[in-house]
């Protein structure tokens, strides 16, 4: 299946027979009507969380202290290992080195969540370094046998959208620092584009999750600046 990039301002799409067009009309219906959205928001106010499907719900169990801190030192573990053999591995290695100290900083404050989403983000920047380097984390997997150009592109596509989150994760962290991880992220998906058209799937596919990794650890930090709500609970019928 042939693949052609489509410039985007900063960003790139892709597009092929059977990828690009259907998943942009599912993105389009997903989306909704704005008329009925309108309505909804002028009848029952702001849009909230939806309201929990079990009644009466129970809180989420507190953070483990002991899972977190085993976490922060596998992290810790990964990073010393880690190489950057360019200046986006350089700046990824800076950003999980910040939030290993931090995520360390908020568990001796005990505050576990904070402690949990900063372990995370910093753990998702060094996969995305490994996985840009085709280094997996643990022991080798076996090669994938179904890894090919309709699986390669199924992956760019679901990247691809996941791609357009990234200046939001970005605005909502709060973190100044955080301004040059979605031009990464975007310089990542070009190198996984580059690699499909050579036909390289293995390192398109790396460059594709370490595109992913790069999002995950700003949704992450997204996330360590505005917690979730506490869920509603249904009223009984």
């Amino acid at each position: 299946m042939a693949l052609a990039t489509i410039k985007l301002g900063k960003q790139s799409a892709f597009r092929g027979r059977g990828v690009f067009w259907p998943a942009m009309i599912l993105a389009l219906l997903a989306v909704g009507s704005p008329v009925s959205a309108s309505a909804a928001s002028r009848q029952n106010g702001p849009l909230g969380p939806p309201p929990s499907l079990h009644a009466p719900a129970r809180p989420a169990p507190p953070l483990d202290a002991r899972a977190v801190a085993d976490h922060i030192e596998h992290v810790r573990r990964a990073r010393a290992n880690l190489k950057t053999p360019d200046s986006d591995c350089r700046a990824l290695a800076e950003e999980s080195d910040k939030y290993l100290g931090r995520a360390t900083q908020a568990l001796e404050r005990n505050e576990r969540f904070l402690a949990d989403r900063f372990a995370a983000a910093s753990d998702a920047f060094v996969q995305a370094v490994n996985h840009s380097q085709g280094i997996e984390d643990g022991p080798p997997s076996p090669p994938h046998p179904a890894l090919n150009s309709s699986a390669v592109a199924d992956h760019l596509q679901h990247v691809y959208f996941h791609l357009q989150q990234v200046d939001y994760f970005e605005r909502v962290s709060g973190e100044p620092d955080a301004k040059q991880l979605p031009q990464i992220a975007r310089d990542l998906y070009e190198q996984a584009l580059r690699a499909y058209d050579t036909r390289d799937w293995p390192r398109a596919d790396d460059f594709a999750r370490a595109t992913d990794d790069t999002i995950a650890g700003l949704e992450n930090l997204a996330q360590a600046a505005t917690p979730l709500p506490p869920p509603r609970i249904r009223p009984p019928e």
